[in-house]
């Protein structure tokens, strides 16, 4: 039996901390990641590995009144600038 098969096991029988070393397995896209997904997909429903990736780190490059996450600053009715923020 391969490591992550004992794994799935092991959170199958409902132990936590084994549960989560597998989502780190497949967060990490580490060699067993494509196994514990074969495993799990027929429980899964349609779930789907996505890879996201973070927010860029340019700082401002985005349209005016939004921070470089695009979400906008709540102003009421004043400057845009953060200090005035209520």
């Amino acid at each position: 039996m391969s490591k992550a098969a004992e794994l799935l096991a092991d959170a199958r029988a409902g132990k936590i901390a084994q549960t989560a070393r597998l989502l780190s397995i497949v967060e990490n896209d580490e060699p067993e990641a494509a196994e514990v997904i074969r495993a799990t997909f027929p429980q899964t429903g349609r779930a789907i590995k996505v890879r996201t990736l973070p927010p860029t780190q340019s700082g401002g490059s985005g349209p005016a009144g939004t921070d470089s996450t695009g979400i906008k600053a709540r102003t009421g009715g004043r400057s845009s600038s953060k200090e005035n923020l209520p």
